[in-house]
């Protein structure tokens, strides 16, 4: 069985590399075979790879400091939400270096086998960092799934091997979201914009830009948006299969014909609740 503890710390010291350069500890911590989903087309893969990645980038923001907000370790997996802090050394999308600080939100999945990281996904603020660059997120393009107008897949079991799926949503001002339930996987919400309130078990927690959540596995919970603006947020569950759920109701609703990939297995959701600030009159699955 993979160790959480063990994993956990290959990725901190993955993500110091970009503090303090130290490009040789690499080879120690990287698998030969490692492939970096968000490495451009064409780009090397393997250590070397990573070590030109890292070298461009310190170029750019010279050390880079990860703070980690939050981690979370499933089977052979590793995510990290941190806040990545610089200064703008280099040029960048036209940008002429200003020296100035940067602070920018990210999200990284490390797959690791044997003690060294064998793949990377990640969801980044990049065009954030650009000053007076309108935000804007770098997606794995090969990920991405239109479900709804208000889903969007990022990254499916398939991709995981089933260990987490990663979908962004959009929820409507005062939208009151579902029933209470529960469900055997771990859900994490992370706002991207505007604000939730999330409850698990008898507590309402609010949730705001750049903050987490987590439901565990089994635990009663649900979320609604109580607020004037549209909130956007991630939905990350471990292990994966929820976002065939959703791909499925949004091919029926539309009267496409699913792929394949939506008509695998997906887990049972037990509603045991009424919404957030709504009378519980039935229970269903």
């Amino acid at each position: 069985m993979p160790n959480a503890t063990a994993n956990k710390r290959v990725t901190r010291r993955l993500l110091e590399v970009f503090e303090h350069g130290r490009l040789e500890e690499i080879d120690t911590l990287v698998d030969p075979g490692f492939i970096n989903h968000e490495a451009p087309p064409g780009s090397p893969q393997g250590p070397e790879g990573l070590r030109q990645t890292i070298t461009w980038l310190r170029g750019l923001w010279g050390p880079m400091q990860a703070e980690i907000q939050d981690e979370i370790c499933e089977a052979d997996k590793v995510v990290a939400r941190v806040v990545m802090h610089g200064h703008h050394l280099g040029e960048f999308l036209g940008h002429a270096p200003t020296g100035k600080e940067y602070a920018a939100k990210q999200i990284h999945i490390w797959r690791l086998n044997n003690g060294k990281a064998v793949e990377h996904w990640s969801v980044r603020d990049d065009l954030g960092q650009a000053p007076a660059a309108r935000p804007h997120r770098k997606l794995n393009m090969s990920a991405r799934a239109s479900i709804p107008p208000d889903k969007l897949i990022l990254l499916r079991g398939e991709q995981t091997d089933g260990a987490l799926s990663v979908i962004e949503s959009t929820m409507p001002p005062h939208a009151p979201g579902p029933p209470l339930h529960k469900h055997d996987f771990h859900e994490a919400f992370y706002v991207l914009d505007g604000e939730l309130t999330i409850q698990v078990e008898d507590e309402l927690h609010p949730v705001g830009r750049g903050e987490l959540a987590i439901a565990p596995r089994n635990v009663p919970h649900t979320l609604a948006n109580q607020h004037d603006a549209p909130t956007r947020f991630l939905i990350i569950c471990t292990p994966a299969g929820f976002e065939r759920q959703l791909a499925r109701r949004a091919a029926a609703e539309a009267g496409t014909e699913p792929p394949d990939w939506m008509l695998q297995p997906t887990p049972a959701v037990t509603h045991v609740g009424p919404r957030i600030g709504a009378p519980y009159q039935t229970q269903h699955e």
